[in-house]
């Protein structure tokens, strides 16, 4: 059984993931290879307004999307349709 201590909240690893695409190059082969499953990929580009992210569909769609600490996704605007 895990410590309760060890665990990180939502709000924790949101932070960690956030700063895991703000420090990583962004592999597109891996991208394609996700969508290309049906997979959704997230990522942020250099004019992507703080504490948001982009959000891809495999069928092409995107949307700036906020992610809240309870994991639910808040439409902020539909980049493409």
């Amino acid at each position: 059984m895990r410590n309760q201590s060890s665990l990180k909240t939502i709000e924790q690893r949101l932070d960690d993931f956030a700063e895991f695409l703000m420090t990583h190059e962004f592999d597109t082969a891996e991208a394609d290879e996700c969508l290309a499953q049906g997979a959704s990929i997230y990522y942020i580009e250099e004019d992507t307004p703080a504490d948001l992210l982009i959000k891809e569909y495999p069928s092409g769609r995107k949307e700036l999307i906020e992610m809240q600490a309870t994991g639910e996704e808040i439409i902020i605007k539909v980049l493409t349709a």
